[in-house]
C-alpha cells in the first residue's frame, strides 16, 4: 500500500520507481535540451531551486513527483518548492490545495498556498486568473530564490492551443505556443518539461505510484473554448489519430524554429523589437513580407494586446504603404491607441492614449 492520505513520507521505493520510469528520463532530457536546466556539475552554475505550480491534477502531480525523484535520485537537479494557487472560484479548491500540501509533506518539500482573487477585478475572468497565478508563482520564486517556475502543460494542452490559434487566426506564433521556456523577469524562467507528454501518461504514472489526484470539472465546461474542444472535438480526433497530440507538439517546435529564424532576419534588417521607428529608405529597400513581420513584432512589444489584434493582411498593407513612393503623411490607427505613421522620411509605430 502507498501512504497517500497520510502525512508520512513516501516510501523510498515510490520515488525510486518514479526515477526509473521512462517519463523521468524524458523530463530530464527536456529540462536540459528545451528548458535550459541541466544537472549541476561540480564548479558550474545551475538552478538550485525550482517552483512547481501544483493544482493536484494528474499532470502537475506527476511533474512534481518526477522532479522530486530527479532531485533525490540524480545528483544536480534542482530541488522543487511546491506552490498551490487558490483562485477563490470553487469550493473544492480548498480540499485540492490541502491535497497538494499533504503530498508536499510526504515528499518532505517546502510548500505554500497562495490565495488570489481574479473575480474581484474587471476584465476576462480566465485571463485574470492566469495573470494572478503567474504573478503569485513569480513572487514565490523571488521569496525562495528560485531561478525557474515549472508548470505541467503537456502535449494535449499544446494541441488545444494550436487548434484555438487556428480558430482565432493567430498565425505562426499562435501555433508555436506554449513554449518550453519563457523568460519572465528578474532572471526567472517559466519552464514546461512535459510538452511532449500526453495527459493520460501522467495519470498512468500517478496510478502506478499510488498517488491520488483530482480532475477539475470546469476543464470540461462546454461554455469555455477549451472545454468545448475537450468534450467532443479532441476525443474524436484522437480516436481517429491516436498520436495527434504528439505530432502537434513536434509541429509546434518546428514553428518555433521558423519564428526564431525569421526573427533573426528581422533583427538584422530592422534592429531589436524595442526599435519602433525606421528611415523610409530602409523600409523601401526591404522585403515586404519581412517588413510586415518586423512591424508586427515591434507593435506587439509596444502594446501586446493591440498588436495581436491587427491582422497579418493589415500589416502587409502597411508594409506596402511604407515601401511606396508617396510622400504625404499617412496614419494607420487601431484600437487601444496603437498607430503607425508614415511620412516622407520615416515609418514610426506609436502607442497613444486610448
Amino acid at each position: 500500500m502507498s501512504n497517500v492520505g497520510t502525512d508520512r513520507p513516501l516510501r523510498d521505493d515510490v520515488l525510486r520507481s518514479a526515477a526509473r520510469h521512462p517519463l523521468a528520463a524524458k523530463v530530464a532530457v527536456n529540462l536540459r535540451d528545451h528548458c535550459g536546466i541541466a544537472p549541476r556539475a561540480a564548479g558550474s552554475p545551475s538552478t538550485e531551486r525550482v517552483i512547481v505550480g501544483c493544482s493536484g491534477g494528474p499532470d502537475s502531480t506527476a511533474l512534481l513527483v518526477l522532479l522530486t525523484a530527479l532531485a533525490r535520485r540524480r545528483a544536480g537537479f534542482p530541488t522543487p518548492i511546491v506552490v498551490a494557487v487558490h483562485h477563490g472560484l470553487r469550493a473544492a479548491a480548498d480540499e485540492e490545495c490541502a491535497m497538494v500540501a499533504r503530498l508536499a509533506r510526504q515528499l518532505e518539500l517546502t510548500a505554500e498556498r497562495i490565495d488570489v482573487r481574479p473575480a474581484g477585478r474587471r476584465g476576462n475572468l480566465i485571463e485574470n486568473a492566469r495573470d494572478d497565478r503567474y504573478a503569485a508563482l513569480l513572487a514565490a520564486a523571488a521569496r525562495h530564490g528560485a531561478g525557474a517556475i515549472a508548470v505541467a502543460h503537456h502535449a494535449d494542452d499544446r494541441f488545444e492551443t494550436m487548434l484555438l490559434a487556428l480558430a482565432r487566426g493567430r498565425g505562426l506564433r499562435g501555433l508555436a505556443t506554449p513554449r518550453w521556456r519563457h523568460e519572465l523577469k528578474d532572471g526567472v524562467a517559466l519552464v514546461r518539461p512535459l510538452l511532449d507528454v500526453i495527459k493520460s501518461d501522467c495519470g498512468e504514472l500517478c496510478d502506478q505510484l499510488g498517488l491520488s489526484y483530482v480532475d477539475d470539472p470546469t476543464n470540461l465546461d462546454p461554455a469555455r473554448a477549451r472545454g468545448h474542444l475537450r468534450r467532443g472535438v479532441i476525443p474524436a480526433l484522437t480516436n481517429r489519430w491516436p498520436a495527434i497530440a504528439r505530432h502537434a507538439t513536434r509541429a509546434a517546435d518546428e514553428a518555433a524554429l521558423a519564428i526564431r529564424a525569421i526573427d533573426r532576419l528581422a533583427r538584422q534588417h530592422f534592429g531589436p523589437s524595442t526599435v519602433h521607428a525606421w528611415p523610409r529608405d530602409v523600409a523601401r529597400s526591404s522585403d515586404a513580407t519581412l517588413l510586415a513581420w518586423a512591424l508586427r513584432r515591434s507593435a506587439v512589444r509596444l502594446h501586446r494586446k493591440a498588436g495581436l489584434l491587427v491582422s497579418r493582411a493589415t500589416w502587409e498593407r502597411v508594409a506596402r504603404a511604407a515601401r511606396d513612393r508617396r510622400t504625404e503623411p499617412r496614419i494607420f490607427q487601431w484600437p487601444m491607441g496603437l498607430r503607425c505613421m508614415i511620412t516622407a522620411r520615416e515609418v514610426r509605430l506609436e502607442r497613444g492614449t486610448t
